[in-house]
């Protein structure tokens, strides 16, 4: 008699996509904030999973370096590259992780790859790794970069290093306006759009950096830290950005509940001034809950009141990036009501 050990209280080995209650209600409002473009897409990673999930590139990481703590440190990839900057300076960082994340990259999509675009990932830069796989998956219309490029926003918040949503907008025929924080500099320069953002010209604010720019990058612990209080102080936070982050509808999707990358978040828009944020339905998209450290969505619910206090009221939905974009692209489509 075989024996099957669960980690799971409940037991479930499968988890349905949703908002666990009243779904009718909560898409037909959704819907009705996207076709108002009352909304603000905020990218976590999760989004970009078919590249390799940060948790995963995380592990390399410290098996390369011997990381000495825990094994479950070992799936956070600040705390991880904190060692690796701490062990051989800073300016290692970047390097192992460009060249793990390639890796990663393919030995996740290795064999489904065109022969050519094989031959040729060993010799591009990881920037141009990730747009070459980018622009490969993007022919699947359930890519979840393709669907966000397709929704009506004017703003794009994304906590990833790559631009793999601007060259979505691009193939949408959008003009995107990539905004990234040189927060490092002395004074801090925050950047801020050529023209004011619209659906036709969005702009797409890279919260934590980008890699067409190493000195924008967050990563480490230490980064994180120096990153809020460099922006706190100097309100690096493009007005355009802070003021639609606090007076629309928000869609976190792609991250869990305890990324940096979402704590970081969630502190900035709680010190933005005249935040409407109650006024408002939002979206937090929790995923895979079965193995994270949310077992149920109350729990979830109640971590979020916490974190936003009377400021919000955010509706949980469990599943991944990709399950909630499709629901949104198919509901939004039509009238939300299905």
């Amino acid at each position: 008699m075989p024996a099957l050990y669960l980690r799971l209280k409940g037991g479930r080995l499968w988890n349905d996509a949703g908002f666990r209650g009243r779904d009718r209600v909560k898409w037909r409002n959704l819907c009705r904030q996207v076709s108002g473009g009352r909304f603000v897409p905020i990218l976590g990673p999760g989004v970009a999973e078919r590249l390799g999930r940060s948790d995963a590139l995380a592990r390399r990481l410290a098996d390369v370096h011997r990381f000495p703590l825990s094994e479950h440190q070992k799936a956070d990839l600040p705390r991880v590259l904190q060692f690796i900057s701490a062990k051989e300076k800073r300016s290692a960082v970047v390097p192992e992780l460009e060249e793990q994340w390639t890796e990663l990259v393919k030995e996740n999509h290795g064999p489904a790859f065109p022969t050519d675009l094989l031959a040729r990932l060993g010799r591009m830069e990881l920037p141009e790794v990730l747009n070459a796989v980018g622009e490969h998956c993007r022919r699947d219309p359930d890519e979840p970069h393709r669907i966000l490029a397709g929704l009506p926003a004017e703003i794009y918040v994304t906590t990833g290093y790559d631009d793999l949503l601007g060259r979505a907008l691009e193939d949408a025929g959008r003009e995107p306006q990539r905004l990234v924080c040189r927060w490092r500099d002395e004074p801090p320069i925050a950047p801020s759009p050529e023209e004011e953002a619209s659906v036709e010209s969005p702009a797409v604010y890279h919260l934590l950096g980008s890699l067409e720019d190493e000195e924008s990058l967050v990563l480490t612990e230490d980064d994180y830290f120096d990153y809020l209080i460099a922006t706190a102080a100097s309100q690096l936070i493009p007005d355009d950005v802070a003021s639609v982050l606090g007076d629309r509808s928000l869609l976190f999707v792609g991250f869990q509940l305890t990324d940096w990358s979402f704590r970081v978040l969630f502190r900035l828009i709680l010190s933005f001034e005249g935040r409407r944020l109650k006024d408002y339905p939002h979206v937090a998209v929790q995923v895979d809950p079965s193995t994270r450290d949310f077992a149920d969505a109350e729990g979830a619910r109640d971590y979020l009141r916490q974190y936003f206090g009377a400021a919000a009221d955010i509706d949980v939905y469990w599943g991944s990036a990709e399950d909630f974009l499709v629901q949104l692209r198919d509901k939004f489509g039509g009238t939300g009501d299905g």
